[in-house]
Parts: C-alpha cells; sequence; structure tokens
C-alpha cells in the first residue's frame, strides 16, 4: 500500500468516526458523552489529523527517493 493511499484510508475513517459520533451524539446528551468527546475523541480526531498531514509530506519524501533512484540508475 502506497502512503497516499493509506493516508487517504485514514481520512475516510475520520470522517466516518466523526459522522458515527455526530449521529450517536444526537441522543446522547450527558455529561458521560462530553467527557468521553472531551477526553477521547477530540484528541482521536486531532491526531488522525497530524497523522495525515506527516504521511502527505513523508508521501512526497518518498516520491522524491523514486526519482532521486530512477535519475541514479539512467
Amino acid at each position: 500500500m502506497s502512503v497516499s493511499t493509506g493516508q487517504a484510508k485514514l481520512k475516510e475513517a475520520g470522517k466516518e468516526l466523526a459522522a458515527r459520533w455526530a449521529e450517536t451524539r444526537s441522543y446522547w446528551h450527558d455529561e458521560v458523552a462530553r467527557r468521553f468527546e472531551t477526553e477521547f475523541l477530540e484528541p482521536l480526531l486531532a491526531a488522525l489529523c497530524d497523522a495525515q498531514e506527516a504521511m502527505s509530506r513523508m508521501d512526497t519524501v518518498v516520491e522524491q527517493v523514486r526519482r532521486d533512484c530512477a535519475d541514479a540508475s539512467d
């Protein structure tokens, strides 16, 4: 699996998680829900964003390495 494929899958999983949480949150309104969102869900979604950004940078580096290797073998 390429880095960009993994990044796309991670992005889709984050969207799915956020959508499912929004659905759940529409009927779960107590303090436990608020605490779950604050302590677990928000940090997880932030970490997913950070991971996506890192994967984007990594994909750029991997593509440059591939180009450099192709140029070196010519």
